[in-house]
């Protein structure tokens, strides 16, 4: 029995949010651990269950294919641009929240706090703004 359009869009997206995680436990899985400045992703998976993930994600792909191919699931390639702006915007919201005048709704914050930590959020926020206007210039300039 064929799925209807809607149907096919839904499956279509979720095998895409699929396939994406499969990637990032395979490097999960695969690679050493990540460390930033603020994370730290500790490399703590077991050495005898790492063939055994692998082997599973390499099943999951599988069916992955399958479904993809008995349905006839297609997908436009993604934009690195796009991904890229919609990062930065989600990252700007989520700095503009921590303004200190929105972190005042977890309790008083210290003037002295205040003011510097508004500045380096104001830095932060500008630096974004600048990746931003640069990634959406790049395109402009293909069109």
């Amino acid at each position: 029995m064929p799925l209807n359009e809607a149907q096919i869009r839904a499956l279509t997206a979720t095998l895409q949010i699929l396939e994406e995680r499969c990637h990032q436990m395979r490097r999960l899985i695969s690679d050493s651990a990540a460390d930033g400045i603020l994370y730290q992703v500790v490399d703590d998976i077991p050495a005898t269950a790492r063939d055994r993930l692998l082997a599973n994600l390499a099943a999951i792909e599988v069916v992955v294919a399958r479904l993809a191919a008995e349905y006839q699931l297609t997908a436009p390639p993604r934009s690195a641009r796009q991904i890229l702006v919609a990062l930065l915007s989600s990252s700007w919201e989520h700095l503009e929240d921590t303004r200190p005048a929105k972190l005042r709704r977890y309790g008083p914050v210290d003037p002295q706090a205040a003011a510097p930590l508004d500045a380096e959020l104001s830095r932060l926020l500008a630096l974004m703004d600048t990746m931003r206007v640069a990634a959406e210039a790049r395109h402009e300039e293909e069109l």
